[in-house]
């Protein structure tokens, strides 16, 4: 018994430092794609250093629950590949430890690593991706004259065509503006100014903004087509109000960002087996079979890390990339089929681990014969 122990201890010291030095490297791996946007905000919108560490915490937390499982994976492949390499496995089994037994640990860490990604994906996640959403916007709406580009025509501005000859991003004003506003389709506007500027107002959300656009010393073009009539108006001030709602239906719906109440709400108020709910169903299922997903890596993990290769980590990452690429591809070709509904959302999202498990089953069978 007091050696069980013994293996217990030394087999989990084998697996957690990669585990834990492959959740930090495949979270800054991840956090490498969103470099692009990290950098705007420090270059154009001159982002706090704090503030700039907020966001990237909140970035990291949305990618740890697909880190977690990664993580596992390799560390299994690499700690069974070196135990196997110094055939620390053949004594185990010379003194009477088989190699199910020798997983007992393994899947006790397989338990935590499932908890901890079910807690992270279902309540850390969607409250971060929430409060990222605010911090972005907060920033977006200080420095909103930076999308204006200088002497060239910006399109999807608030909806409107703009071109500005000179633009201060400092004070928000911009001369000699040409303007297109086709907000009301039936009767769009053509406005020219001598000079205009940016003023926000001030909201008790922030996943939104309204402000205003003022003009001065222009004229309106306007060609109504009720009347079959063109109208030019001139103005010495005219006041142009913008409006983005980004805290609207379109992000309370994004069933990436509800937590486990609010997404079975959503699930219970949609229509049953439409293609909302079937949205919401997916949602939920795909978190809960991330979550799952380390369970079922066990015995692939010890299976194909007891294959003996020449260098440990490098077959242990190749495995490890070709599992997860092809998991995620299949995952997410499996929720498209699942949203149509030819699929149960439950039986689509679990196939990924079910193949998981049959592949895994076979090679730890391979394993456990040698």
């Amino acid at each position: 018994m007091r050696l069980i122990k013994r293996v217990d201890r030394y087999i989990l010291l084998e697996v957690i430092p990669p585990f834990l030095g492959g959740l930090l490297f495949f979270t800054f791996i991840f956090l490498l794609f969103q470099i692009l946007r990290l950098l705007e905000f420090f270059v154009s919108h001159s982002v706090s250093p704090f503030m700039g560490l907020k966001i990237i915490f909140l970035l990291s937390i949305s990618f740890v629950p697909v880190a977690l499982p990664v993580a596992f994976l390799i560390a299994t492949l690499i700690s069974f590949g070196r135990l196997s390499a110094d055939s620390e496995l053949t004594a185990l089994k010379g003194a009477g430890i088989s190699l199910l037994r020798s997983t007992r640990p393994i899947f006790v860490l397989a338990i935590i690593t499932a908890v901890l990604s079910f807690l992270i994906n279902f309540e850390w996640v969607p409250q971060s991706k929430v409060s990222y959403k605010k911090i972005v916007t907060k920033i977006m709406n200080t420095k909103i004259s930076n999308s204006i580009q200088e002497g060239a025509f910006t399109t999807d501005f608030f909806n409107l065509l703009i071109f500005a000859d000179k633009v201060d991003h400092t004070t928000n004003t911009m001369t000699r503006l040409f303007l297109y506003d086709e907000r009301d389709q039936k009767n769009p506007l053509t406005i020219i100014s001598r000079s205009g500027k940016l003023f926000s107002s001030q909201k008790d959300s922030l996943l939104g903004f309204e402000g205003a656009l003022q003009l001065s010393d222009g004229n309106i073009h306007k060609n109504n087509q009720s009347s079959e009539s063109y109208d030019k108006i001139n103005f010495k001030t005219y006041q142009l109000y913008l409006n983005i709602k980004e805290g609207g239906d379109s992000f309370k719906n994004n069933p990436t960002r509800l937590t486990l109440d609010q997404l079975t709400k959503k699930i219970n108020n949609s229509k049953p087996k439409s293609k909302k709910q079937n949205k919401f169903l997916s949602e939920l299922w795909r978190r809960l079979s991330l979550a799952l997903s380390p369970i079922f890596f066990v015995f692939l993990g010890v299976g194909l890390g007891t294959v003996k290769t020449r260098s440990v980590r490098s077959g242990a990452a190749l495995i490890t990339f070709g599992v997860i690429l092809t998991y995620w591809f299949f995952q997410t070709y499996l929720i498209s089929i699942a949203i149509s509904g030819q699929l149960p959302a439950w039986l689509a999202l679990q196939l990924p681990n079910f193949l998981i498990l049959i592949i895994g089953y076979i090679s730890f069978k391979k394993a456990s014969a040698w």
